[in-house]
């Protein structure tokens, strides 16, 4: 599944959630974890043998006591600088051949919930790997009990294609159950179709029953269309 994962760490709350989610995938897979983090360090600022010295003096400070605590975990550890946060995991992801990068919520967002910060953001759009962002509280809200539910979003696409048989493939390694979830989205009526084309919906649940039919019994598949309202029709309720 993944052989190696970089998580972006850091003292925050936030970078333990990463954390702890980069370890249960990398257990699953018996991947290799690469911890890193990206310090405001530039060496034309303060010459490449303090930039070096800052970046080992950090690096330790941050990393140690998560090594004492993952001790025996396949782990490497990586004190970065130079360039912006996204860039710098990005460059060590592909340098390293990892396939998966792990990140934490942004602060701002609700316990228990996604909210991507900017470097996320980034990664999402530019990474030539995937990559995964951990809910805000995650690290917390651990039980011992691993990945229980798994929800993977469908519309029938060759990269949906592709996260469903991720998701079934870690369903099946933690015995979870996996929800798929199609939105039914509808065109703008400049293109000749009614906010509620029945014909449409239909595609999208065709298209989900199908790839619930493929699933194994063993994940317990269940499918779930929501209906997300036409942007037009926002627009109009917004004048109204």
């Amino acid at each position: 599944m993944f052989s190696k994962i970089v998580v972006g760490y850091d003292f925050r709350p936030e970078g333990r959630d990463a954390l702890e989610l980069g370890r249960q995938l990398a257990e699953l897979s018996h991947a290799k974890l690469l911890l890193s983090s990206v310090f405001p360090y530039h060496h034309q600022a303060i010459g490449e043998e303090a930039f070096e010295q800052a970046l080992r003096e950090d690096g330790e400070r941050l990393f140690s006591p998560v090594l004492d605590e993952l001790d025996g975990e396949a782990i490497e550890t990586f004190a970065l600088g130079d360039q912006p946060p996204a860039g710098a995991l990005q460059q060590l992801a592909e340098q390293e051949h990892a396939d998966l990068i792990v990140l934490g919520s942004t602060h701002r967002g609700t316990i228990g919930r996604v909210l991507p910060g900017s470097t996320a953001q980034r990664l999402l759009t530019d990474a030539r790997c995937a990559v995964a962002i951990a809910p805000r509280g995650f690290a917390g809200s651990v039980d011992g009990c691993g990945l229980r539910v798994i929800a993977v979003a469908f519309d029938g696409s060759r990269e949906s294609h592709a996260a469903l048989r991720l998701a079934t493939e870690l369903a099946q390694r933690e015995s979870a159950s996996l929800r798929v979830i199609g939105v039914n989205s509808p065109p703008p009526r400049s293109y000749g179709y009614l906010p509620t084309e029945p014909s449409l919906r239909e595609v999208y649940r065709d298209s989900l029953n199908e790839a619930i039919a493929s699933l194994p019994s063993e994940v317990r598949p269940l499918g779930q269309l929501l209906d997300r309202p036409n942007p037009e029709m926002c627009r109009q309720f917004a004048l109204i």
